[in-house]
């Protein structure tokens, strides 16, 4: 039994870590080798740019 949770425990994390390693070349050589027109294409959202970043104000919150 615990031999058998083990080797599933080992699969699994074999399996996600090269589901990881495959996602992250792809990205990559994806981005690399491709046109910004590609890139844009509707789809999934792949990439998202801040324009403007909010101004914030802080209260000293001291006495008047």
């Amino acid at each position: 039994m615990i031999g058998l949770m083990m080797r599933t425990t080992m699969i699994v994390g074999a399996v996600a870590y090269a589901t990881g390693v495959f996602e992250s070349s792809w990205r990559h050589y994806f981005h690399r080798y491709t046109t910004e027109q590609d890139r844009v294409t509707t789809g999934l959202v792949q990439e998202v740019k801040v324009i403007e970043e909010p101004k914030i104000t802080k209260s000293r919150g001291g006495k008047k």
